[in-house]
Protein backbone atom coordinates (compact mmCIF):
# COMPACT_ATOMS: atom_id res chain seq x y z
CA UNK A 1 0.00 0.00 0.00
CA UNK A 2 1.37 3.54 -0.95
CA UNK A 3 0.41 6.85 0.48
CA UNK A 4 0.48 10.52 -0.31
CA UNK A 5 -0.49 13.83 0.98
CA UNK A 6 -2.86 15.92 -1.26
CA UNK A 7 -2.75 19.95 -0.78
CA UNK A 8 -6.46 21.39 -0.26
CA UNK A 9 -7.26 23.73 -3.13
CA UNK A 10 -4.68 22.77 -5.20
CA UNK A 11 -5.59 18.84 -5.60
CA UNK A 12 -9.09 19.24 -5.82
CA UNK A 13 -9.21 18.27 -9.48
CA UNK A 14 -8.57 14.95 -8.05
CA UNK A 15 -12.63 14.56 -7.59
CA UNK A 16 -13.00 15.72 -10.78
CA UNK A 17 -16.50 14.31 -12.25
CA UNK A 18 -17.85 12.77 -8.96
CA UNK A 19 -20.42 14.66 -7.41
CA UNK A 20 -18.46 15.71 -4.67
CA UNK A 21 -17.21 18.93 -7.00
CA UNK A 22 -20.73 19.98 -6.49
CA UNK A 23 -20.04 20.85 -2.91
CA UNK A 24 -18.98 24.83 -2.45
CA UNK A 25 -15.48 25.54 -2.63
CA UNK A 26 -15.12 26.06 0.72
CA UNK A 27 -16.87 22.92 1.74
CA UNK A 28 -14.70 21.16 -0.59
CA UNK A 29 -11.32 22.54 0.31
CA UNK A 30 -12.25 21.46 4.15
CA UNK A 31 -12.89 18.39 2.83
CA UNK A 32 -9.75 17.56 1.56
CA UNK A 33 -7.70 19.62 4.08
CA UNK A 34 -5.69 16.70 5.74
CA UNK A 35 -7.09 13.89 3.09
CA UNK A 36 -4.23 11.63 1.42
CA UNK A 37 -4.37 8.96 -1.08
CA UNK A 38 -4.07 5.82 -0.36
CA UNK A 39 -3.51 2.82 -3.46
CA UNK A 40 -4.64 -0.24 -1.93
CA UNK A 41 -4.08 -3.94 -4.28
CA UNK A 42 -6.40 -6.00 -5.73
CA UNK A 43 -8.06 -8.32 -2.93
CA UNK A 44 -6.79 -6.01 -0.37
CA UNK A 45 -8.21 -4.54 2.86
CA UNK A 46 -9.68 -1.07 2.89
CA UNK A 47 -11.65 -0.97 6.14
CA UNK A 48 -11.33 -4.30 8.49
CA UNK A 49 -14.16 -4.82 10.84
CA UNK A 50 -11.02 -4.67 13.54
CA UNK A 51 -10.39 -1.09 12.79
CA UNK A 52 -11.04 0.21 15.84
CA UNK A 53 -10.89 4.74 14.97
CA UNK A 54 -13.61 6.23 12.51
CA UNK A 55 -12.42 5.88 8.83
CA UNK A 56 -13.79 7.40 6.03
CA UNK A 57 -12.43 7.67 2.53
CA UNK A 58 -13.96 8.83 -1.16
CA UNK A 59 -13.08 5.73 -3.74
CA UNK A 60 -11.22 7.49 -6.62
CA UNK A 61 -10.49 4.61 -8.85
CA UNK A 62 -11.01 0.99 -9.19
CA UNK A 63 -13.77 -0.88 -7.54
CA UNK A 64 -14.31 -2.15 -3.67
CA UNK A 65 -16.86 -4.27 -2.18
CA UNK A 66 -18.63 -4.06 1.82
CA UNK A 67 -19.68 -7.29 3.33
CA UNK A 68 -20.74 -8.83 5.80
CA UNK A 69 -18.41 -11.55 7.53
CA UNK A 70 -20.10 -14.42 9.76
CA UNK A 71 -17.87 -16.33 12.68
CA UNK A 72 -17.75 -19.64 10.29
CA UNK A 73 -15.99 -17.26 7.49
CA UNK A 74 -19.49 -16.81 5.22
CA UNK A 75 -19.37 -13.82 3.60
CA UNK A 76 -22.14 -11.88 1.82
CA UNK A 77 -21.61 -8.94 -0.24
CA UNK A 78 -23.91 -5.99 0.27
CA UNK A 79 -22.67 -3.19 -2.34
CA UNK A 80 -19.76 -2.92 -4.80
CA UNK A 81 -18.33 0.81 -4.99
CA UNK A 82 -16.76 2.89 -7.67
CA UNK A 83 -15.60 6.16 -8.40
CA UNK A 84 -17.10 9.14 -6.16
CA UNK A 85 -18.29 6.36 -3.71
CA UNK A 86 -18.02 6.89 -0.07
CA UNK A 87 -16.34 4.10 1.55
CA UNK A 88 -17.02 4.25 5.47
CA UNK A 89 -16.60 1.98 9.07
CA UNK A 90 -18.75 4.49 10.54
CA UNK A 91 -22.76 4.93 10.46
CA UNK A 92 -22.65 8.87 10.63
CA UNK A 93 -26.13 9.12 12.02
CA UNK A 94 -25.71 7.07 14.88
CA UNK A 95 -21.92 6.95 15.64
CA UNK A 96 -21.70 3.67 15.95
CA UNK A 97 -19.35 1.12 14.06
CA UNK A 98 -21.15 -0.97 11.55
CA UNK A 99 -20.68 -4.71 11.21
CA UNK A 100 -18.73 -4.35 7.67
CA UNK A 101 -15.48 -4.83 6.18
CA UNK A 102 -14.14 -3.08 2.56
CA UNK A 103 -12.00 -4.57 0.61
CA UNK A 104 -10.92 -3.74 -2.68
CA UNK A 105 -11.94 -6.30 -6.10
CA UNK A 106 -9.47 -4.28 -8.15
CA UNK A 107 -6.48 -2.05 -7.76
CA UNK A 108 -7.92 0.97 -5.87
CA UNK A 109 -6.85 4.47 -5.59
CA UNK A 110 -8.40 5.68 -1.94
CA UNK A 111 -8.85 9.56 -0.61
CA UNK A 112 -8.70 8.81 2.91
CA UNK A 113 -10.32 11.86 5.12
CA UNK A 114 -9.18 12.96 7.70
CA UNK A 115 -12.30 11.21 9.51
CA UNK A 116 -12.87 13.25 12.83
CA UNK A 117 -12.93 16.86 11.61
CA UNK A 118 -14.99 15.13 8.30
CA UNK A 119 -17.77 13.96 11.25
CA UNK A 120 -17.61 17.55 12.70
CA UNK A 121 -17.95 19.03 9.11
CA UNK A 122 -20.89 16.52 8.57
CA UNK A 123 -22.57 18.03 11.37
CA UNK A 124 -22.48 21.69 10.88
CA UNK A 125 -22.28 22.42 6.86
CA UNK A 126 -25.52 21.60 5.64
CA UNK A 127 -24.14 21.09 1.73
CA UNK A 128 -21.74 18.14 3.33
CA UNK A 129 -24.76 16.75 5.03
CA UNK A 130 -27.09 16.72 1.97
CA UNK A 131 -24.00 14.93 0.04
CA UNK A 132 -23.78 12.57 2.68
CA UNK A 133 -27.45 11.52 3.25
CA UNK A 134 -27.42 11.01 -0.61
CA UNK A 135 -24.41 8.62 -0.22
CA UNK A 136 -26.31 7.07 2.70
CA UNK A 137 -29.41 6.62 0.61
CA UNK A 138 -27.56 4.90 -2.29
CA UNK A 139 -26.07 2.63 0.13
CA UNK A 140 -29.49 1.72 1.74
CA UNK A 141 -30.89 0.89 -1.95
CA UNK A 142 -28.07 -1.61 -2.29
CA UNK A 143 -29.03 -3.29 1.36
CA UNK A 144 -32.81 -3.54 -0.21
CA UNK A 145 -31.26 -5.08 -3.53
CA UNK A 146 -29.25 -7.86 -1.25
CA UNK A 147 -32.04 -8.56 0.32
CA UNK A 148 -34.31 -8.83 -2.37
CA UNK A 149 -31.94 -11.65 -3.64
CA UNK A 150 -31.86 -13.38 -0.41
CA UNK A 151 -35.48 -13.32 -0.23
CA UNK A 152 -36.33 -14.34 -4.21
CA UNK A 153 -33.46 -14.81 -6.08
CA UNK A 154 -32.26 -18.14 -7.15
CA UNK A 155 -28.85 -18.59 -7.99
CA UNK A 156 -28.30 -17.78 -11.04
CA UNK A 157 -30.23 -14.32 -10.55
CA UNK A 158 -27.58 -13.17 -7.51
CA UNK A 159 -24.45 -14.56 -9.84
CA UNK A 160 -25.98 -12.88 -12.56
CA UNK A 161 -26.70 -9.22 -11.01
CA UNK A 162 -23.03 -9.56 -9.37
CA UNK A 163 -21.63 -10.18 -12.46
CA UNK A 164 -23.20 -7.50 -14.40
CA UNK A 165 -22.79 -5.29 -11.28
CA UNK A 166 -18.89 -5.60 -11.28
CA UNK A 167 -18.05 -5.86 -15.14
CA UNK A 168 -17.86 -2.36 -15.63
CA UNK A 169 -14.27 -2.60 -14.53
CA UNK A 170 -11.66 -4.66 -16.10
CA UNK A 171 -12.86 -3.74 -19.50
CA UNK A 172 -10.19 -4.49 -22.35
CA UNK A 173 -11.68 -3.18 -25.83
CA UNK A 174 -15.55 -3.98 -25.79
CA UNK A 175 -14.67 -6.91 -23.69
CA UNK A 176 -16.95 -6.88 -20.11
CA UNK A 177 -15.04 -8.81 -17.54
CA UNK A 178 -15.53 -8.82 -13.69
CA UNK A 179 -12.19 -8.92 -12.19
CA UNK A 180 -13.16 -12.03 -9.34
CA UNK A 181 -12.68 -15.53 -8.71
CA UNK A 182 -15.54 -18.14 -8.63
CA UNK A 183 -14.81 -19.00 -4.94
CA UNK A 184 -14.57 -14.61 -4.35
CA UNK A 185 -17.94 -14.51 -6.59
CA UNK A 186 -19.64 -17.08 -4.30
CA UNK A 187 -18.70 -15.25 -1.29
CA UNK A 188 -20.34 -12.57 -2.63
CA UNK A 189 -23.36 -13.88 -3.36
CA UNK A 190 -23.61 -15.75 0.00
CA UNK A 191 -23.64 -19.25 -1.27
CA UNK A 192 -21.04 -21.97 -1.42
CA UNK A 193 -18.27 -22.62 -3.81
CA UNK A 194 -19.84 -26.16 -5.77
CA UNK A 195 -22.98 -24.10 -5.73
CA UNK A 196 -21.99 -20.90 -7.36
CA UNK A 197 -19.91 -22.54 -9.69
CA UNK A 198 -23.09 -25.06 -10.72
CA UNK A 199 -24.77 -21.93 -12.08
CA UNK A 200 -21.41 -20.80 -14.17
CA UNK A 201 -21.28 -24.24 -15.51
CA UNK A 202 -24.75 -23.87 -17.01
CA UNK A 203 -24.04 -19.92 -18.32
CA UNK A 204 -20.52 -21.39 -19.57
CA UNK A 205 -22.94 -24.36 -21.32
CA UNK A 206 -25.05 -21.08 -22.73
CA UNK A 207 -22.38 -19.16 -24.33
CA UNK A 208 -23.46 -16.49 -22.14
CA UNK A 209 -19.92 -15.82 -19.85
CA UNK A 210 -16.29 -17.68 -20.82
CA UNK A 211 -14.36 -18.25 -16.70
CA UNK A 212 -10.43 -17.39 -16.45
CA UNK A 213 -8.29 -17.58 -13.66
CA UNK A 214 -9.06 -14.63 -11.29
CA UNK A 215 -11.85 -13.30 -13.52
CA UNK A 216 -15.05 -14.29 -15.49
CA UNK A 217 -16.06 -12.63 -19.03
CA UNK A 218 -19.79 -11.53 -20.32
CA UNK A 219 -19.95 -12.47 -23.99
CA UNK A 220 -23.33 -11.76 -23.53
CA UNK A 221 -24.73 -9.48 -21.57
CA UNK A 222 -28.18 -9.12 -22.85
CA UNK A 223 -29.27 -12.65 -22.15
CA UNK A 224 -27.15 -12.37 -18.88
CA UNK A 225 -29.14 -9.72 -17.66
CA UNK A 226 -32.34 -12.07 -18.76
CA UNK A 227 -31.67 -14.64 -16.39
CA UNK A 228 -32.30 -11.86 -13.91
CA UNK A 229 -35.58 -11.15 -11.69
CA UNK A 230 -37.91 -8.49 -12.35
CA UNK A 231 -36.91 -6.18 -9.04
CA UNK A 232 -33.13 -6.79 -10.16
CA UNK A 233 -33.99 -5.61 -13.75
CA UNK A 234 -35.35 -2.43 -11.92
CA UNK A 235 -32.64 -1.75 -9.87
CA UNK A 236 -30.96 1.69 -10.43
CA UNK A 237 -27.42 0.06 -10.80
CA UNK A 238 -28.56 -2.32 -13.81
CA UNK A 239 -31.16 0.33 -15.47
CA UNK A 240 -28.32 1.38 -17.55
CA UNK A 241 -27.86 -1.55 -19.27
CA UNK A 242 -31.67 -2.12 -19.51
CA UNK A 243 -32.28 0.74 -21.48
CA UNK A 244 -29.56 0.32 -24.11
CA UNK A 245 -31.34 -3.02 -25.45
CA UNK A 246 -34.08 -3.68 -23.44
CA UNK A 247 -36.22 -5.05 -26.26
CA UNK A 248 -33.21 -7.78 -27.02
CA UNK A 249 -33.15 -8.01 -23.25
CA UNK A 250 -37.26 -9.03 -22.31
CA UNK A 251 -36.48 -11.22 -25.70
CA UNK A 252 -34.19 -13.65 -24.27
CA UNK A 253 -36.45 -13.84 -21.08
CA UNK A 254 -37.35 -17.35 -20.50
CA UNK A 255 -40.76 -16.50 -19.47
CA UNK A 256 -44.08 -14.50 -21.45
CA UNK A 257 -43.20 -10.96 -21.05
CA UNK A 258 -45.58 -8.00 -22.01
CA UNK A 259 -44.43 -4.20 -21.28
CA UNK A 260 -47.30 -2.03 -20.20
CA UNK A 261 -47.42 1.75 -20.79
CA UNK A 262 -48.64 4.41 -18.27
CA UNK A 263 -52.00 4.80 -19.92
CA UNK A 264 -52.54 0.62 -19.63
CA UNK A 265 -51.09 0.38 -23.66
CA UNK A 266 -49.02 -2.50 -24.50
CA UNK A 267 -45.94 -1.64 -26.00
CA UNK A 268 -44.20 -4.62 -26.18
CA UNK A 269 -44.40 -8.72 -26.35
CA UNK A 270 -41.82 -11.19 -26.78
CA UNK A 271 -41.74 -14.12 -28.80
CA UNK A 272 -43.13 -16.83 -25.66
CA UNK A 273 -46.17 -14.31 -25.06
CA UNK A 274 -47.00 -14.58 -28.38
CA UNK A 275 -47.35 -18.32 -28.15
CA UNK A 276 -48.85 -18.29 -24.62
CA UNK A 277 -51.61 -15.93 -25.67
CA UNK A 278 -52.14 -16.48 -29.57
CA UNK A 279 -51.35 -12.83 -30.42
CA UNK A 280 -49.42 -11.41 -32.68
CA UNK A 281 -46.91 -8.25 -31.24
CA UNK A 282 -47.87 -6.59 -34.08
CA UNK A 283 -51.78 -7.05 -33.32
CA UNK A 284 -51.35 -6.56 -29.68
CA UNK A 285 -49.01 -3.69 -29.95
CA UNK A 286 -51.34 -0.38 -28.81
CA UNK A 287 -54.36 -2.34 -27.21
CA UNK A 288 -54.80 -2.24 -23.67
CA UNK A 289 -53.48 -4.15 -21.59
CA UNK A 290 -56.97 -5.69 -20.33
CA UNK A 291 -56.98 -7.66 -23.92
CA UNK A 292 -55.22 -10.07 -22.24
CA UNK A 293 -57.86 -10.21 -19.22
CA UNK A 294 -61.17 -12.31 -19.27
CA UNK A 295 -63.87 -10.21 -20.06
CA UNK A 296 -65.69 -10.09 -16.57
CA UNK A 297 -63.11 -8.72 -14.55
CA UNK A 298 -61.08 -6.32 -17.04
CA UNK A 299 -63.26 -3.14 -15.19
CA UNK A 300 -61.68 -4.91 -11.74
CA UNK A 301 -57.75 -4.78 -13.99
CA UNK A 302 -58.27 -1.28 -14.20
CA UNK A 303 -58.46 -0.12 -10.88
CA UNK A 304 -55.84 -2.82 -9.69
CA UNK A 305 -53.29 -1.23 -12.64
CA UNK A 306 -53.71 2.14 -11.72
CA UNK A 307 -52.99 1.23 -8.03
CA UNK A 308 -49.79 -0.75 -8.99
CA UNK A 309 -48.68 2.60 -11.00
CA UNK A 310 -49.65 4.63 -7.79
CA UNK A 311 -47.08 2.49 -5.86
CA UNK A 312 -45.28 0.52 -8.16
CA UNK A 313 -42.92 -1.86 -5.62
CA UNK A 314 -42.05 -4.96 -7.73
CA UNK A 315 -44.26 -7.94 -6.71
CA UNK A 316 -42.59 -11.20 -7.72
CA UNK A 317 -43.68 -14.34 -9.58
CA UNK A 318 -45.78 -16.25 -7.00
CA UNK A 319 -47.25 -13.68 -4.58
CA UNK A 320 -50.94 -14.00 -5.75
CA UNK A 321 -53.15 -16.95 -6.34
CA UNK A 322 -55.79 -17.10 -8.35
CA UNK A 323 -54.69 -14.91 -11.34
CA UNK A 324 -56.52 -15.88 -14.86
CA UNK A 325 -55.34 -15.09 -18.31
CA UNK A 326 -57.39 -14.72 -22.26
CA UNK A 327 -56.38 -16.10 -25.39
CA UNK A 328 -56.66 -14.63 -28.76
CA UNK A 329 -59.31 -17.43 -29.20
CA UNK A 330 -61.36 -16.38 -25.42
CA UNK A 331 -60.03 -19.36 -23.61
CA UNK A 332 -58.63 -18.84 -20.02
CA UNK A 333 -56.14 -20.00 -18.55
CA UNK A 334 -54.48 -19.71 -14.72
CA UNK A 335 -51.52 -17.81 -14.44
CA UNK A 336 -48.50 -16.38 -12.45
CA UNK A 337 -47.75 -12.78 -12.89
CA UNK A 338 -44.58 -10.69 -11.55
CA UNK A 339 -44.59 -6.77 -12.01
CA UNK A 340 -41.89 -4.25 -11.88
CA UNK A 341 -41.10 -1.10 -13.72
CA UNK A 342 -38.07 -0.54 -16.41
CA UNK A 343 -37.02 2.38 -17.48
CA UNK A 344 -36.61 2.67 -21.53
CA UNK A 345 -35.55 5.20 -23.73
CA UNK A 346 -39.21 6.17 -24.24
CA UNK A 347 -39.91 6.61 -20.57
CA UNK A 348 -40.99 4.14 -17.28
CA UNK A 349 -43.37 1.12 -18.38
CA UNK A 350 -44.41 -1.54 -16.37
CA UNK A 351 -42.92 -5.13 -17.20
CA UNK A 352 -45.16 -8.42 -16.39
CA UNK A 353 -43.86 -11.38 -16.35
CA UNK A 354 -46.46 -14.43 -17.20
CA UNK A 355 -46.32 -17.88 -15.97
CA UNK A 356 -48.96 -20.56 -17.80
CA UNK A 357 -50.15 -22.80 -14.86
CA UNK A 358 -52.03 -25.15 -17.21
CA UNK A 359 -49.66 -28.22 -16.44
CA UNK A 360 -49.33 -27.50 -12.79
Amino acid sequence: MRESTIVAGADALILADTRWTDLPEATLGQLLHGSRVRTIPARGAIYGLGDPAPRAGILLSGTARAFLAAADGRQLTVRYARRGALLARRSYLLGGHSPVAIHAVSDVELLELDAVPFLRLVETDANLARAVLAELSRRLEDVYATVADAAFGTVRERVARHLLALSGDGRQGERRIAPITQQELADGVGTMREVAARALRDLRREGIIATAPGSIEILDSARLAASLGAWQVAAGGLEHDAREDVEAILEATPNATVTVGTKGEITFVNTLAESVFGWSRRELVGRPVETLIPERIREEHVQHRAEFLAEPIPRPLYLRTGLSARRRDGTEFPVWVGLSTIVTSNGAVVLATVVDRTTD
